[in-house]
């Protein structure tokens, strides 16, 4: 089963068995042949988050956005093009967060923190180095890391005359972040390229952003269920007026055993059979605030990333990869101590739920080998914050 959204009338790339990807023409209505991938539209479940949101009592003490998710920092945009046919063993994709618009021409600060370095990112040394972010953001599984660069390279080329021309010699910092799908796809087959990066880009939008398996995160696991995209929001009240902080995450790490949910060990109650085999995994998590600040104090936010993945259960493994890359879209000066502790708690409390959300809304995915990832039983959250999860094990499912 695919994320819910119907298909595209395109066929974006295959694999020939006698050379590398080619292009192919889209096919006749009703002609599809065994070979061919199908792109598949994004738009993840959503599930009544409001309701899961009240059982956590006072875990959180700021309020979401209008979204609850990264775009409620305005000029922040979120695309997915999905590519899904299991039969094919293809089970990946590609997530745009666009930090403004024109980002290439205006770039925003922004800072990097490793938690755990077991990566192939791209793009990262030189935000390290300069402190700002100059590109729209890819998320992708790990082997599609190279095509998506060229092709987020290429897309910025079109759009930028300016980027390596001969008089200018401009460069652009491409960023591509990634997690590896390849327990649920297959890399020799066929992968995301040019039409999926572009779609995913001209797709961006703000507003409510789908999540769960959809996108980057449609071939990712998250403590053993369907994961990969979720976000969540908090405003911050400051001198009258508002801020706010999102964040976005790329989930695929955890054992069912270790799942935390509103302090309660739920991954605990739930039997071995509803998942599928964990491994050590990677988790990629954005940060956007409109609060005016510099990549200095970017960087301390950035940190505090993991203070929310470990509310979750993650205890970052030896093969994992955390990175954390956090953008403002304002600039300004250090920002009072005050203002910034409240950052902090609001960074800890939209990563945490974020990747609760990844979760809350996933359906099942089909992969390589057969392989499949149920869906994370959200409707049995009453059931499992209240107190009655051991006896329930013995009960249907």
């Amino acid at each position: 089963m695919v994320p819910a959204g119907g298909r595209h009338g395109t066929i974006r790339r295959i694999r020939s068995d006698k050379g590398p990807f080619v292009p192919m023409p889209a096919p006749d209505a009703g002609k599809e042949g065994p070979l061919r991938m199908i792109l598949v539209e994004s738009g993840g479940r959503q599930h009544p988050a409001a309701d899961w949101r009240r059982l956590m009592g006072p875990a959180w003490k700021f309020t979401p956005g209008a979204a609850n998710g990264i775009t409620d920092v305005a000029g922040v945009t979120v695309g997915h093009s999905t590519l899904s046919f299991p039969e094919l063993g293809t089970c990946t994709g590609v997530t745009v967060v666009d930090p403004c618009r024109d980002v290439v021409r205006h770039p925003v600060p922004a800072a990097v923190h490793v938690i755990n370095g077991y990566g192939k990112s791209v793009g990262l040394m030189q935000i390290e180095e300069l402190g700002e972010l100059e590109s729209p953001i890819a998320l992708t599984g790990v082997f599609g890391v190279p095509d998506v660069l060229r092709s987020l390279v290429g897309h910025l080329l079109a759009e930028e005359p300016d980027l390596g021309s001969e008089e200018s010699g401009r460069s652009v910092n491409a960023v591509v972040m990634e997690c590896n799908d390849s327990r649920m796809n297959d890399p020799r087959v066929a992968g995301p390229g040019p039409a999926e990066v572009t779609e995913a880009i001209r797709g961006a939008a703000g507003g409510p952003v789908p999540q769960g398996p959809v996108g980057a995160g449609v071939g990712m696991s998250t403590f053993g269920f369907a994961g990969g995209i979720g976000t969540a929001s908090r405003v911050l009240p400051l001198d009258g007026g508002s801020h706010h902080i999102g964040a976005l995450v790329l989930t695929n790490f955890g054992r069912r055993e270790d799942l935390v949910i509103a302090g309660r060990p739920v991954g605990q109650l739930l039997p071995e059979n509803v998942t599928g085999p964990s491994l050590g995994g990677s988790v990629i998590v954005i940060l956007a605030t409109d609060l005016p600040t510099n990549c200095a104090q970017l960087k301390r936010l950035a940190r505090r990333a993991q203070n929310g993945l470990a509310r979750t259960g993650c205890s970052t493994s030896g093969s994992s990869g955390e990175v954390v890359l956090a953008f403002s879209t304002e600039r300004g000066p250090d920002l009072p101590k005050e203002t910034l502790d409240l950052a902090f708690t609001a960074v800890a409390e939209c990563v945490e739920e974020a990747v609760l959300n990844s979760l809350f809304h996933s359906v099942q995915v089909r992969g390589r080998a057969g392989r499949c990832r149920e869906p994370f039983p959200a409707g049995r959250l009453p059931e499992l914050l209240g107190g009655t999860g051991p006896a329930m094990v013995d009960g249907e499912r």
